[in-house]
C-alpha cells in the first residue's frame, strides 16, 4: 500500500489575483493588517517602517468575506495571534495569524452580517466569544476556540432579523453583559446575560421601535458607555443609552451617497462615512461627562445638530459600485490613532489621525496591482506559454487537480480544457528550470468542446470512486452546456443542453440515493437551474427550474428520495428525485425548519460513522480480541437486522468468522 502526500501550491500568473476587499481588520499592535474580499480569501499585510507588505493569502471561504474580528484575550487585552472570519455563506473560520494555518472551521444558519469578539462571564467562568448577527432572528454567542455556539439571544417580541449589534462594556464586574440589537423591522431589542446562569438561551428584557428601518450599523461609546451611535442610510442619531431618547440626528448630505458605517472617536466625537469612501469627523454638542448640556439636549424638542469638524476623502472618484472597507484602531488607550481604508480595487491606505484637528498624517498605500507591476520580470503562469500571445495570455476561468493521473486541468476563456502533468509542471516553474523556455512546454493535452468560457471541472471517480467511471471527466462553461469528456482519448463523450444560464458548479449527489441518481451529476447554473444528468443513460433524469431567486445551498434526503434547494430569498423547494416532481415550496420559519432537519440528520449520519470509526480504531490500537467481538457482532447483528432474516443460522456464522480471526488477530 502506498502512501502518498498532497502540498498546495499557487502559482500566479503576469496579472495579479483580483482582491475586491470587503471588510478589513487591523490588529491590536498594529503589525497586521488583514483584509477579506468579495471573492473568499483573506490576505495577511506587514505593516514596517511605514510600508505595507503582503505576507500571505488563506483560502477557505467560497463567498464573500463580511466579517473580521480580533479574539479577545484575558484581563482586556487581545490574543494577538488569532482572528475569525465569517462569509455570507455562513461559513466561519478561525485562522492562526503566524503561519495562516485555519485552525477550526464551523457553518452558521442563515446570512451573516458581522462578527465582533467580546468577553463574557458565562455560569460564573469568562469566556472568549465571537458575537454574530445577521439573517436570522437570533444573536449567537460563539466559543471563540472550538466556534461552536453557547448561546443564543432570542426575541420573544416580533422576532425578526438581526441587522446589527453591540455589546456594552461592564462597569462593575457584578453587572450583567448587556447587548443591543436592532431588526431590520427597526426595532431596537436589549438582552441582559447574567454572569451566574447557566442556561443557553435568553429572551429580550426590553424592545422599542425607533424611527427609522433596517439600521446599518450600532456602536457604544466605549469611553463614556451613555450613548448609542445608530447609522441608518439615510441618517445617523446618537440616543442615551438609558432610554434611547435622540439626543442628536444628523441627515445625509442631499444628493450625497449612503451612509454605511460609524464610529465614536471620542465621547464627543464621531466619525460617518458613506459608500464613496467620504469620512465625516463630527463634533457633538454634549458628552457623557457634561451632564448639564446631556439633560439639555435630552429636555430639547428638537435634536441638536452636531459640527463638521473635518472631511476624509482618500478615494478619488465616486464611481465605486462597492461600499469601502474603514476601519479606526488606537495603539493603544490613550495612544494615536490609526485609520485603515480599503477599496473594491483592492488598494490599502493607512495613515495616523491627529486626535486634535482630525487631519491625516503621511499616508502609505498598496495593493496586489503594484507589487505586481513592480516586478521587474513578472510570473509566468502555468499554461500562459501555451497561449497564442505570451504577452497577452488567455485567462484560466476554472481548475481542477486530479490525484489519480497527477493531472491539473486548467479551463479558459476561450473555451479550452488544457490538461498538464502537475508535479513536473510546477517543479519546472519553481526551480526555473530551462524547460519552461521551450517551445510547446509543458507537455499538454488540449481538449475543445466549449463555445465560450469553461466555468466548472468535475472528476467525479476522485470522489465515488465506486459509482463513476475513471474516465469521465466534465466540464461546464459560460455557454449553457455540461460536456462528459473521455479523459483518455480527450475526445467528447456528450454534451448537455439542459440550462438557460452558464454553469457555477458541478456536485456529486451522496450515498444511498437511488440507482438512477447514484450515476448522475448535479449541475447548477446562474438561471436558477439544478439538473440531475445521468452519465450512464446519457440524459437529463430532473430539471429544477423557475425559482425566483439564486440557488445558494443544495441539501439531500435521500432515503426520502428528496433534492432540497435553498435559495438566495429564503426560500426553499423540495424537489422528488425519482419522478422529477416539485413537492413543495416553502418559506419562512417553515424553510428554516426543514433546512435545520437536515442538519441535525447530517450530524446524526456523522456521529454514528466518527463513533464506528473510533471504536474500531481502539480495537486495533490496544489489540482487544473481547473489545473487537463486542465491535463486529454491533455491526453484523445491525446489518442482519436490516435484512430482516433469520439471526439462528447468522449468528453461527458470526462465531466462526470470529473463531477465524481470533487466530490471526493474535
Amino acid at each position: 500500500m502506498t502512501h502518498s502526500l498532497v502540498v498546495p501550491l499557487v502559482l500566479w500568473g503576469s496579472r495579479p489575483p483580483t482582491h475586491r476587499i470587503s471588510c478589513i481588520l487591523v490588529s491590536p499592535d498594529l503589525k497586521t493588517i488583514v483584509t477579506g474580499c468579495r471573492d473568499g480569501q483573506l490576505c495577511l499585510w506587514s505593516v514596517e517602517d511605514h510600508a505595507i507588505t503582503p505576507r500571505c493569502m488563506l483560502f477557505g471561504h467560497t463567498s464573500s468575506v463580511v466579517g473580521l474580528t480580533a479574539i479577545p484575550g484575558v484581563e482586556m487585552e487581545w490574543n494577538k495571534q488569532h482572528i475569525v472570519s465569517v462569509s455570507e455563506s455562513g461559513e466561519i473560520c478561525l485562522w492562526d495569524l503566524v503561519d495562516g494555518k485555519c485552525l477550526e472551521q464551523s457553518k452558521l444558519p442563515g446570512k451573516p452580517a458581522s462578527i465582533t469578539g467580546h468577553n463574557f462571564v458565562l455560569d460564573n467562568v469568562p469566556q472568549q466569544c465571537i458575537m454574530c448577527c445577521g439573517q436570522f432572528s437570533e444573536i449567537l454567542l460563539l466559543s471563540a476556540s472550538s466556534l461552536s455556539v453557547l448561546v443564543s439571544l432570542v426575541s420573544r417580541i416580533c422576532p425578526d432579523w438581526i441587522s446589527c449589534a453591540c455589546v456594552v462594556p461592564c462597569l462593575r464586574s457584578s453587572e450583567p453583559s448587556v447587548v443591543i440589537g436592532t431588526t431590520v423591522g427597526g426595532s431596537i431589542k436589549v438582552w441582559r446575560i447574567h454572569k451566574s446562569s447557566s442556561q443557553a438561551v435568553f429572551f429580550e428584557e426590553d424592545s422599542k421601535q425607533l424611527n427609522h428601518l433596517t439600521a446599518q450599523s450600532i456602536k457604544v461609546d466605549d469611553s463614556g458607555r451613555r450613548f448609542l451611535l445608530i447609522i441608518h442610510s439615510s441618517t445617523w442619531q446618537v440616543c442615551d443609552i438609558s432610554d434611547y431618547s435622540v439626543l442628536c440626528s444628523c441627515a445625509a448630505p442631499v444628493g450625497g451617497h449612503p451612509l454605511v458605517d460609524g464610529y465614536f472617536l471620542s465621547s464627543e466625537t464621531v466619525a460617518v462615512w458613506s459608500r464613496n469612501g467620504d469620512i465625516t469627523v463630527y463634533k457633538l454638542s454634549f458628552s457623557a461627562s457634561d451632564q448639564k448640556h446631556r439633560r439639555s439636549a435630552l429636555n430639547s424638542a428638537t435634536p441638536c445638530v452636531p459640527a463638521v469638524v473635518q472631511t476624509i476623502s482618500l478615494l478619488k472618484t465616486d464611481h465605486f459600485v462597492l461600499p469601502p472597507a474603514v476601519a479606526f484602531q488606537y495603539a493603544t488607550d490613550k495612544g494615536p490613532l490609526y485609520l485603515a481604508v480599503g477599496n473594491c480595487h483592492g488598494v490599502i491606505t493607512f495613515a495616523e489621525v491627529s486626535q486634535t484637528t482630525y487631519a491625516l498624517g503621511t499616508l502609505f498605500k498598496n495593493s496586489l496591482y503594484d507589487l505586481w507591476t513592480s516586478f521587474n520580470k513578472k510570473p509566468t503562469g502555468i499554461v500562459d506559454q501555451l497561449s497564442h500571445d505570451p504577452e497577452n495570455p488567455l485567462n484560466v476561468t476554472s481548475t481542477l487537480f486530479i490525484i489519480q493521473f497527477c493531472y491539473l486541468c486548467c479551463g479558459r476563456e476561450d473555451g479550452s480544457i488544457v490538461i498538464v502533468p502537475a508535479a513536473q509542471t510546477c517543479k519546472a516553474h519553481l526551480l526555473k528550470d530551462e524547460l519552461c523556455n521551450r517551445k510547446g512546454w509543458p507537455p499538454h493535452r488540449t481538449l475543445r468542446g466549449h463555445h465560450d468560457s469553461v466555468t466548472c471541472l468535475l472528476y467525479p471517480h476522485q470522489e465515488a470512486p465506486k459509482r463513476y467511471s475513471s474516465e469521465f471527466l466534465l466540464s461546464g462553461g459560460s455557454d449553457f452546456s455540461v460536456i462528459l469528456w473521455d479523459i483518455n482519448s480527450g475526445t467528447v463523450m456528450h454534451s448537455f443542453h439542459v440550462h438557460g444560464g452558464e454553469l457555477t458548479q458541478l456536485i456529486i449527489p451522496p450515498d444511498g440515493c437511488n440507482q438512477r441518481v447514484n450515476q448522475s451529476i448535479c449541475s447548477v447554473a446562474s438561471d436558477h437551474s439544478v439538473a440531475l444528468l445521468n452519465l450512464k443513460d446519457r440524459k437529463c433524469i430532473l430539471l429544477a427550474s423557475r425559482h425566483p431567486s439564486p440557488i445558494v445551498e443544495i441539501r439531500w434526503r435521500p432515503e426520502d428520495d428528496y433534492m432540497i434547494l435553498s435559495c438566495a430569498d429564503m426560500t426553499v423547494f423540495v424537489w422528488q428525485m425519482e419522478t422529477g416532481h416539485l413537492d413543495r415550496f416553502e418559506t419562512g420559519a417553515v424553510a428554516a425548519d426543514i433546512l435545520k432537519a437536515c442538519d441535525e440528520l447530517e450530524n446524526v449520519r456523522t456521529d454514528m460513522v466518527a463513533q464506528s470509526s473510533i471504536n474500531l480504531l481502539q480495537v486495533f490500537k490496544h489489540r482487544s480480541l473481547s473489545a473487537f467481538k463486542a465491535v463486529a457482532q454491533q455491526g453484523l447483528k445491525s446489518l442482519i437486522d436490516g435484512l430482516g432474516v433469520d439471526n439462528s443460522e447468522n449468528e453461527s456464522n458470526v462465531q466462526v468468522f470470529l473463531c477465524y480471526f481470533a487466530g490471526n488477530f493474535q
